[in-house]
């Protein structure tokens, strides 16, 4: 009898929970519905974009809104290969150079600010702009983030860890003064943990993932890796001295730039990475942001690959804490498979 009633209580407990998301959820559509009427009804090129209910358009051209970390590591990491794919044809092209001669004097360095700032530099503010208003700061700081490169020796570095941040730190729950919040955040936020996608299970840093996804996911990441660099080696990159029909242990062989296996690791790859790791690590109740060291501590000098793949394993081998916790309910995954085992 004890035991029913619990089970009624569990159950009714759900039932309310529900109901507050479902209830949260109308109230934020109803803020965003009021916030859209409450524009300007001037035919202007940003309504435009608005009406394509934020999709890519919106992503890479609209100005206001506000930006989740999926598609911001999505549309950053597109406008990064055209912008060096791009200059590195014109410049081979016309110039007889390649895209590292800017940064060696060897090129004519005020092309590439031309291209960073003239050509992509709209699409540029417009990404970044609304993932700083996704986290309640002014947009205007953008400009900041996109002129920070032009710091001798440290400005590259300095943008590239702004990237990261804007990456790995989580939007504004709810409305803030630039918005409602993006729809993608509140559906995983507020998602069912038996309904979490291939989307969520790659992109969001939100809810908690049992051991049996994250092994299939960080496996799937690892296979994507390999098979990408190795099909680089046997392609060849020619502006970066890399001859066809080369294999992946060229990283270790020393036929590509040292940065290179760093490149796909972490600029690639390495969002999805710690989206994986994040979640792994809050259902063993532990801060999300200790996956940073899991995605770099490959760059400790011949120890770091072991030590990651220690720790690869401890997330792997962790049970996650029974029932809810701080982050969120325990996953049906691992809920069905407790009670299989007894």
């Amino acid at each position: 009898m004890a035991a029913y009633q619990e089970k009624k209580r569990k159950e009714e407990e759900a039932r309310l929970e529900r109901e507050e998301r479902e209830e949260e959820e109308k109230k934020i559509k109803d803020d965003y519905d009021k916030w859209r009427g409450s524009a300007s009804k001037a035919i202007t090129f940003q309504d435009s974009i608005t009406a394509s209910n934020q999709g890519w358009l919106w992503v890479f051209f609209g100005l206001g809104g506000r930006l989740e970390q999926r598609r911001y590591f999505i549309s950053t990491l597109f406008v990064y290969i055209v912008f060096i794919a791009s200059l590195h044809y014109v410049l081979s092209t016309y110039y007889d150079s390649t895209y590292f001669d800017i940064y060696t004097g060897s090129g004519p360095w005020w092309l590439g600010f031309l291209w960073a700032w003239v050509v992509f530099g709209y699409p540029s503010y417009a990404i970044t702009s609304k993932r700083l208003a996704d986290l309640d700061v002014e947009p205007m700081v953008a400009i900041g983030v996109m002129a920070i490169i032009i710091i001798p020796f440290l400005g590259p570095i300095l943008q590239i860890m702004a990237w990261l941040a804007l990456l790995v730190i989580p939007g504004t729950e709810g409305s803030n003064n630039y918005g409602p919040e993006p729809k993608a955040s509140v559906n995983a936020r507020n998602a069912d943990p038996g309904r979490q996608g291939w989307y969520w299970l790659f992109f969001s840093v939100r809810g908690r993932l049992e051991q049996k996804r994250f092994v299939i996911g960080s496996l799937a990441m690892g296979v994507m890796f390999f098979s990408a660099v190795h099909f680089t080696f046997w392609a060849g990159v020619p502006f970066l001295g890399m001859e066809p029909g080369g294999n992946y242990f060229g990283l270790y062989t020393g036929s590509a730039p040292w940065w290179y296996g760093f490149f796909w690791s972490w600029v690639i790859f390495g969002y999805p990475q710690y989206a994986l790791a994040t979640k792994r690590l809050m259902d063993l109740e532990i801060e999300p942001q200790v996956a940073l060291v899991f995605v770099f501590i490959i760059i400790i000098y011949f120890i770091g690959p072991f030590l990651q793949l220690g720790m690869w394993v401890w997330l792997v081998a962790a049970p996650g804490t029974e029932g809810d916790n701080k982050f969120g309910p325990e996953t049906r995954n691992s809920v069905d498979a407790r009670y299989v085992s007894k």
